[in-house]
């Protein structure tokens, strides 16, 4: 382990243009081996593999179970070849004895991890490390190296086998998330746990469409809203169940943070688990995806040289993450291209290819369950099975798919789900959740240390310092408006869904253009060419997006290419009359 790399950020930062074309050491192909300087009659190599080091009185070797791991290799090949030249030799025939020779191979060996431990003292010592630093820097290492295990392992096996039904059965996790929300709603009015208990007798059951939006919305009726994924508007009731936390809050902060937040919160997340088929011991609420994103990747034992594996077709941020791991941990990013539209099943044999010619597993892939920019709804269970099958611990980022979609979290058997609360579920905006395998906890940690570090993944998320929590405790009234107000999940993506349907239908006989999706890959985020879109110049989507923010229209214009075609084109909700005035 060579702590100097931490401080020494910028020898793995990737070069600009004024600072030449370098590339970093963990791209590079292995040098040609060259001699240096020998230690008690051993040659050593000087590639970037095995950098010597030289001190006062002896050559220092970084990185020595590297090195030794090299000689071990070296001695094989050696004694492979000189039994291979004598067995080859017509002049003389010498009888080898096996066991001998393994027996002194195995001498050399070990005489070889004696002198590479002894080296490794020498390491300390030429570094300037006291008893102390030694000690920390070992126990360092430990820490490390168990969290890198579990970060990279994939996990088979009966137990495995028999967690993995416990915390993926969606039957399983929706009755558990069912007892526990009950439970929780008995000990907290058990203890006088403050709470809000909206009437909803008296909000009024309206259909779906332009009575729905204006009784229950407060949008702009001046303006044309047609960009709801981006962070969804929120109900009336919803909003002033939020206002009636904060007065609740209000009566004793401090009383209400350690009574009431906790039961509260808890009753929260099982409700919102019950919906997602997620296990609620799994799931942790977060601020938002690109929060719950960076908590994955910053809680990760990254090394230098290490890669993980990302579609072209990611969120932005996710890919701006991305590019901050490579400048700060030297971490190679793997970019898979993805060209869309594409069935399933190419999709997966693009990515199988892929990984087929990669030397070695990526410590992690990610992908979006739909995604943002494109609306495509991916294969994320059998991508998930792909990327095991190769090794890979897999994060999808399903920040699109939670309420648009009917997902099964649990078994989808991802190694961490991110998903937001505030596009698709008719919550307050600031709310997201982070879903992580049992045998992946123990490698994931709060962006913020605070005051339950150490005692555990669930309590360790259950309180990061003090915020704004109203949003997420309304949850519970976005959850009811749903079920009480719209009937159900099941109606409510059945009509967005039609909806989408009908935009499409409407929007190519007027357009004479084809949405991108076919009705499967297509949810309620219809992409919708605009007229003269192909081959549209670069920048044009902005000056799309100002004019029809001039006219009192907010709606989401983008360029990508589809079939290898610059396109421009619009995404698409809200009702009929929205549409027909875009």
């Amino acid at each position: 382990w060579d702590f100097r790399f931490f401080t020494d950020r910028d020898r793995f930062r990737r070069p600009t243009q004024n600072q030449g074309s370098a590339t970093p050491f963990w791209n590079k192909k292995k040098q040609e081996e060259t001699e240096s300087p020998t230690h008690q009659g051993l040659s050593w190599n000087s590639s970037a593999e095995f950098q010597t080091v030289q001190s006062d009185d002896s050559t220092i070797i970084r990185g020595p179970m590297k090195a030794l791991k090299g000689l071990k290799t070296s001695v094989k090949e050696t004694a492979k070849d000189a039994v291979g030249t004598v067995s080859g030799s017509k002049k003389k025939e010498l009888k080898i004895d096996k066991e001998a020779h393994i027996e002194r191979l195995s001498d050399t060996i070990k005489r070889l991890t004696s002198e590479v431990e002894q080296l490794g003292g020498n390491v300390q010592n030429a570094l300037g490390l006291t008893p102390k630093q030694a000690e920390l820097q070992a126990k360092q290492s430990k820490v490390l190296g168990e969290r890198r295990l579990k970060a990279a392992k994939v996990p088979s096996g009966l137990r495995h086998d028999l967690v993995q039904t416990i915390h993926t059965d969606s039957t399983l996790t929706a009755l558990e998330a069912s007892a526990k929300h009950a439970v929780m709603d008995k000990s907290g009015d058990t203890i006088a746990a403050l709470e809000v208990n909206m009437d909803w007798s008296i909000v009024p059951r309206v259909e779906f469409g332009k009575e729905m939006k204006e009784t229950h919305f407060m949008l702009d009726k001046n303006r044309t809203f047609l960009n709801g994924a981006s962070y969804g508007a929120t109900p009336k009731p919803v909003i002033q169940a939020r206002r009636e936390w904060e007065d609740l809050f209000q009566l004793d902060p401090v009383l209400f943070r350690f009574k009431s937040l906790p039961f509260r919160l808890k009753q929260c997340l099982h409700q919102l688990c019950s919906i997602i088929c997620a296990d609620p011991n799994d799931t942790v609420l977060m601020i938002n995806a690109n929060a719950a994103t960076s908590t994955v990747l910053k809680s990760l034992p990254w090394r230098p040289g290490d890669s993980v594996v990302t579609f072209s077709v990611d969120y932005d941020a996710t890919k701006l993450a991305m590019e901050h791991l490579e400048e700060t941990c030297g971490v190679e990013v793997l970019e898979i291209p993805i060209s869309l539209p594409a069935s399933d099943e190419e999709i997966l044999q693009t990515v199988e290819k892929f990984l087929m010619n990669l030397e070695q597993p990526p410590l992690l892939a990610n992908f979006c369950h739909v995604t943002s920019k494109t609306a495509w709804k991916f294969p994320a269970k059998k991508l998930t099975q792909l990327f095991h099958k190769y090794n890979i611990s897999v994060c999808v980022d399903g920040a699109q798919a939670a309420g648009q979609h009917a997902i099964d979290i649990g078994g989808i058997g991802a190694d961490y789900y991110i998903g937001t609360v505030h596009k698709w579920m008719y919550s307050c905006q600031g709310i997201a959740f982070l879903v992580t395998a049992p045998h992946k906890q123990d490698t994931v940690f709060p962006l913020t240390v605070s005051y339950f570090f150490g005692k555990g993944y669930e309590k360790e998320f259950s309180y990061t310092g003090l915020q704004d929590f109203t949003p997420w405790l309304a949850m519970l009234q976005a959850f009811e408006f749903v079920d009480k107000i719209c009937g159900g999940w099941l109606k409510v993506r059945e009509y967005c869904h039609w909806l989408a349907n009908q935009a499409v239908a409407l929007l190519e006989a007027e357009w004479d253009t084809r949405c991108i999706q076919d009705e499967l890959h297509r949810g309620a985020m219809p992409i919708m060419p605009l007229p003269g879109g192909k081959n549209a110049p670069k920048g044009s989507e902005v000056k799309v997006m100002a004019f029809l923010l001039a006219n009192s229209i907010t709606a989401f214009c983008l360029r990508e290419e589809f079939g290898g075609v610059p396109t421009l084109f619009t995404m698409i909700w809200m009702i009929t009359k929205d549409w027909q005035r875009l």
